[in-house]
């Protein structure tokens, strides 16, 4: 009897002893496949991408990255079109206008532009002659510029020659019409108001594109000082905020803008002017078949823009 019992005690150890580990075993798999669902859900968490805003850094990045034109400097681009240099205008807000306002300016308020490029110069008489050739239509006396321009159009040109010694100085006799041809052509445009005010004064409010300090003989080309226009890459030392040369004085500039119903916007002053013209809030109006001695043009460009 006591062999019997002494046997059926060693049984119950062992049953006891298995179902010990069976639960055991079960809870450590349990356990195991926990910890890796856990983990495999922590892995993703911390790995998987989070859509994340757009800041205006990314934005003009990815704009730079479709500029059509070749990259000279950090804030630099050509065109191979008519050869023009452009300089970069970072977007931002930037102060349009002065104090209260007038007709010959806008009220002061703070405006916002998307990133741009404009033109470093003046489109010039050497650049013209490029548009004429690939345009004929735009030459002098042919339909184009009889029904788009005045009399005076292309008025100091012979034919397709430009006067002598003037490659280099700004175009003038141009209508508005034929600025915004030839910014079409070289795959471009006009700029509008807000882009001409703010690539001459940056962001500063200032009053002149290199400062607050009145315009002298040495900063600009007006109240005829020198008789005519000067070269469009004269006053180097006086660029804009951006590098744009000749913002003022020179050659008033055609804007695209509206200056009511019938005019268009020209903006800078020019080499006949007084000093107080030169201030780059100041704005005129003037028709756009008007071809003048003083007004001259230059391009811009945005990533908005889309070629034809």
């Amino acid at each position: 009897m006591r062999k019997r019992q002494s046997g059926t005690g060693k049984e119950k150890l062992f049953l006891f002893s298995s179902i010990f580990f069976i639960v055991m075993g079960t809870g450590l798999l349990v356990a195991v496949e926990y910890h890796k669902r856990h983990h495999k859900k922590d892995h993703h968490s911390l790995h998987r991408p989070q859509p994340s805003a757009v800041t205006v850094e990314d934005q003009e990045s990815s704009e730079q990255n479709r500029i059509p034109f070749e990259k000279i400097s950090e804030r630099e681009y050509k065109s191979d079109m008519d050869e023009a240099f452009l300089c970069l205008v970072e977007g931002g807000e930037f102060i349009l206008g002065y104090r209260k306002g007038s007709m010959f300016w806008r009220p002061e308020s703070r405006q916002k532009l998307p990133q741009y490029l404009m033109d470093k110069m003046a489109v010039t008489y050497a650049q013209y002659q490029r548009f004429l050739l690939a345009n004929p239509e735009w030459r002098k006396g042919r339909k184009k510029a009889v029904e788009f321009a005045d009399a005076n159009y292309l008025k100091d040109w012979n034919g397709i020659d430009y006067p002598e010694h003037k490659g280099k100085h700004p175009v003038v006799y141009v209508s508005w019409f034929a600025a915004r041809a030839y910014a079409k052509w070289a795959k471009r445009r006009l700029p509008t108001e807000l882009e001409w005010e703010k690539a001459a004064r940056g962001t500063d409010g200032r009053i002149y594109p290199w400062g607050n300090e009145p315009p002298t003989k040495q900063r600009a080309n007006y109240g005829f000082l020198q008789g005519g226009t000067t070269p469009v890459d004269a006053y180097q030392a006086f660029a804009s905020p951006y590098g744009c040369l000749n913002m003022v004085g020179n050659v008033w500039q055609w804007c695209a803008d509206d200056f009511d119903g019938n005019l268009k916007v020209i903006r800078g002053g020019s080499w006949r002017n007084l000093a107080s013209n030169l201030r780059v809030f100041y704005r005129l109006g003037e028709d756009p078949r008007v071809c003048d001695m003083h007004i001259g043009f230059r391009c811009a460009w945005s990533a908005s823009d889309t070629a034809d």
